[in-house]
């Protein structure tokens, strides 16, 4: 499906209701997790096809990990996995990955292939697909300040220039178009710590479609939804 000049540039993903999925079919919890991991990739595919500039994935969040030992060992075996696979796939056609989010509770070799990615894709040109990993937009905003903070200590700036330019250039994604769409499955609404700052102005699509069966259809349904909007960006139409 070629794309629209209307098409959103950048969507956020939140893929939501693995776990009910499973439950629901009398599986395994972690069975919704390696179904969703298939649909993730399938996604990806659709968002290619339509030309997206970029699409951030909310994989883990720093509430995931708090999860029970075995369930974090389960999630980081399906984490794995997906590298081993979707980069290879996707790097052939020259989608360019980034990781945010806080690596340092990750085993140092899931850090090691998730450098090997970004290294191996950094120069492609295609779409950029974000993951988050360990990631919380209050994180995200706590490291912007001690950035700046640091900035301020080394005399690069001062105190009373900080805007909220410098706070976004901080931010994870600053290179990238802002978020225009962000869809959030599950039948749950609520953004859940998500890019609190940099979803300011995001339109917002809620499904009630568990992840592992949101299909391009289902993906093509937000895209044609958030076309049917005024985005206003804070603005009132009414003169």
């Amino acid at each position: 499906m070629k794309s629209n000049n209307n098409d959103p540039q950048h969507i956020a993903v939140i893929m939501d209701g693995n776990t009910r999925w499973a439950v629901e079919k009398s599986l395994p919890g972690i069975q919704g997790y390696k179904h969703g991991m298939e649909n993730t990739k399938k996604i990806i595919m659709a968002a290619i096809e339509r030309n997206i500039t970029s699409i951030s994935l909310f994989a883990l969040s720093s509430e995931n990990l708090k999860r029970p030992a075995k369930q974090r060992r389960d999630l980081l075996k399906i984490f794995d996995q997906a590298l081993d696979e979707g980069v290879p796939e996707f790097h052939a056609k020259l989608a360019k990955f980034t990781f945010i989010g806080d690596r340092s509770f990750f085993p140092s070799y899931l850090v090691k292939k998730m450098n090997q990615a970004e290294e191996l894709t950094q120069d492609n040109t295609g779409i950029n697909i974000n993951i988050a990993l360990n990631y919380g937009g209050k994180w995200d905003i706590t490291q912007s300040c001690r950035r700046l903070a640091k900035m301020v200590q080394e005399q690069q700036i001062t105190y009373d220039k900080i805007d909220e330019k410098h706070i976004a250039d901080s931010l994870c994604l600053a290179d990238q178009p802002p978020i225009d769409l962000c869809i959030r499955t599950g039948n749950e609404k609520r953004i859940s710590n998500f890019f609190l700052w940099q979803m300011a102005y995001t339109e917002l699509y809620f499904s009630k479609v568990y992840w592992p069966d949101f299909g391009r259809r289902n993906f093509y349904a937000a895209i044609n939804d958030f076309q049917k909007r005024t985005r206003r960006f804070g603005n009132s139409s009414i003169q």
